[in-house]
C-alpha cells in the first residue's frame, strides 16, 4: 500500500471519529436535556416525562417514604418522578407523622413544604393564668398575642417570640366607661395598631389602640363620629383604614383621626390595602334593581364595575393578595369565581385578569375569608369547607364537627372539641389530636418562629396560658 492511501485511510478515519465524537457529544446533551426536563424511562420501556416533588418538613431531618415503600433522603430533599398519584409519608422516632396523596403532573413541580410532624412529648411551660377571659386575640404574623380578662379594661400584650414571657400591659380605662367589655380584635398586618370593638351601654365603640406607643390610643367612635360597622386597615403599620359606616365607604387617617367619603350607598367591602373592592344596588330605569360589584385602585380617583348581578343572588366577595399576586375572589350561590392579576382599571373589564377554571362549591356559603398569609381562600356553611389553595388552584371539600376553628399556622387549622386540640391541614387531611384533655375553647397557636405552641388550659382556679417547646 502506497503512501497516498495510507493517508486517504488515515483521514478517513479521523473524519469518522471526529462523526462519532460529534453524534456522542449531540446524544449526551440531548439526554442530559432530556433528563433535565424530566424525561425517563417508564414501566413500559417508554419516554415519559417525570414531575418534581420539592419536600420538606418541620422539623427537618425526617424520614421520607413513597408508596409504604421506598425511602428516600431525610428532608430537605427533591425527587422526580413519573406522572400520576403518590403516597408520601414523613416519619420520625417519636413524633406523630404526616402523610399525602399527590398528584405529580409531568413537567411540573410540586412543593411539600409544609408537612409538620409533633413530638408525642415535649416540654411544657406555664406563661400566665387568668381568672376569666374575655377577650383572646392572635396577630396574623403570630408574633403577638392581646388578652383580656373578664371584667377588666386591661390588655395584656404578650410577645410569642420571647424566651421570658412578661406580658406589656395597655390600659383602656381612659378609653371607655367601667363595665364596658371588649368584643373582637382587627390586627394591622405589621402588628403595630389594633382596632377593637367594644360594647358601652349597649352602644358599639370602636377603639384604636396604638401597641408601641398606648398613649396614643383613643376612641375612634368619638374622633371621628362615625357608627362603623365594619374596618380593615389599607397598610401594615395601620396608619389608614377603610370604614363602612351607614352606607358610606371612608378613607380614614388613623393618626390624625379624619374621615374622607370614597363611595356612598355600600353594602359590603373587602380590601387589601389600598385597592378595595364593594357592592352596591342600583336601580334601573325600567324599575328593577340590580348588584355592582365595583374595584377602585388605590392610584386612581373612580371606581370600575366588574360584576352585575340580580339583587336576590347570593354574593360573598374577597380581595387578597399572595406573593404578589391580586386575587378578587367571588362566589355567587354556588359558583366559586377567582380572577388573579391586576385590577382594571377605569373603562376595563374584568376579563383582563386571568380566571381561574373552579368547579361548583357543593353548598351556598355565609362566610368567603383568606388565610392569614393570604395563600388559602375559605368558604364556610356551619360545618361545611370549602378551601381553596390559590397558589396551586386546587379546591377541597370536607365536612368538619361543629366548633370554632382558626389557623394554627400559615398552613394548618384547630379547634378544640371537648377539651381536646385538633388539628389538621388546609385540604382536610392529617387530622391529630395533640393535646388530648382540659384545653380551653381559645385559639392556639404556633409562634411565627415554629419554637412555640401556645395555648390555653383549664385549672381549678380558672384558666392557664401554657407553652410547649417544639423544638427540644
Amino acid at each position: 500500500m502506497d503512501f497516498k492511501e495510507k493517508k486517504r485511510k488515515h483521514l478517513i478515519r479521523l473524519i469518522l471519529t471526529e462523526i462519532l465524537m460529534t453524534i456522542a457529544v449531540v446524544l449526551t446533551a440531548l439526554v442530559l436535556t432530556l433528563l433535565l426536563i424530566g424525561y425517563r424511562i417508564g414501566r413500559n420501556w417508554n419516554l415519559e416525562q417525570a414531575g418534581m416533588v420539592m419536600i420538606d418538613s418541620i422539623p427537618r431531618g425526617v424520614t421520607v417514604s413513597i408508596n409504604h415503600g421506598e425511602q428516600i433522603a431525610k428532608t430537605q430533599t427533591s425527587k422526580m418522578l413519573l406522572g400520576g398519584d403518590y403516597q408520601i409519608e414523613f416519619s420520625k422516632e417519636g413524633y406523630l407523622g404526616w402523610q399525602k396523596k399527590v398528584k405529580i403532573e409531568p413537567g411540573w413541580v410540586r412543593w411539600l413544604n409544609y408537612g409538620r410532624l409533633f413530638k408525642i412529648k415535649r416540654e411544657t411551660e406555664k406563661v400566665q393564668e387568668f381568672a376569666g377571659v374575655e377577650l383572646f386575640s392572635v396577630a396574623p404574623n403570630r408574633d403577638f398575642l392581646l388578652v383580656a380578662e373578664k371584667k377588666e379594661l386591661k390588655l395584656q400584650w404578650f410577645n410569642l417570640r420571647n424566651d421570658q414571657m412578661q406580658p406589656e400591659v395597655i390600659d383602656l380605662a381612659g378609653l371607655l366607661t367601667e363595665g364596658s367589655t371588649l368584643k373582637r380584635v382587627i390586627w394591622s398586618r405589621g402588628a403595630r395598631r389594633v382596632v377593637i370593638e367594644a360594647q358601652e351601654n349597649g352602644q358599639l365603640r370602636w377603639l384604636m389602640v396604638d401597641l408601641k406607643n398606648p398613649k396614643r390610643s383613643y376612641n375612634l367612635t368619638q374622633k371621628i363620629n362615625l357608627a362603623v360597622e365594619k374596618l380593615a386597615f389599607m397598610d401594615g403599620d395601620g396608619k389608614e383604614a377603610f370604614v363602612l359606616a351607614d352606607g358610606e365607604l371612608y378613607s380614614v387617617n388613623l393618626e390624625k383621626a379624619s374621615a374622607a367619603v370614597v363611595a356612598d350607598g355600600v353594602e359590603d367591602f373587602t380590601s387589601d390595602g389600598k385597592d378595595v373592592a364593594y357592592t352596591v344596588l342600583k336601580q334601573q330605569s325600567d324599575g328593577k334593581t340590580l348588584r355592582q360589584v365595583r374595584v377602585l385602585r388605590g392610584d386612581e380617583q373612580k371606581s370600575t364595575v366588574v360584576k352585575t348581578l340580580k339583587a336576590n343572588d347570593k354574593l360573598k366577595i374577597n380581595l387578597s393578595s399572595y406573593d404578589g399576586v391580586k386575587y378578587l375572589s367571588l362566589v355567587v350561590g354556588q359558583k366559586m369565581q377567582v380572577y388573579q392579576g391586576d385590577l382594571p382599571r377605569s373603562q376595563q373589564k374584568l376579563e383582563v385578569m386571568q380566571e381561574m377554571t373552579l368547579p361548583l362549591v357543593d353548598f351556598v356559603p355565609e362566610s368567603l375569608e383568606v388565610s392569614q398569609n393570604g395563600r388559602f381562600l375559605t368558604a364556610a356553611l356551619n360545618e361545611k369547607r370549602a378551601v381553596l389553595d390559590l397558589e396551586q388552584s386546587e379546591l377541597w371539600h370536607y365536612q368538619l364537627p361543629k366548633g370554632q376553628v382558626s389557623w394554627l399556622d400559615n398552613y394548618m387549622l384547630m379547634m378544640v372539641r371537648q377539651g381536646e386540640l385538633k388539628v389538621w391541614d388546609f385540604d382536610g387531611t392529617n387530622q391529630r389530636t395533640v393535646i388530648a384533655k382540659k384545653v380551653a375553647d381559645h385559639p392556639a397557636v404556633i409562634s411565627n418562629d415554629d419554637h412555640w405552641l401556645y395555648y390555653v388550659k383549664t385549672s381549678k382556679n380558672g384558666l392557664v396560658l401554657q407553652r410547649d417547646n417544639l423544638l427540644k
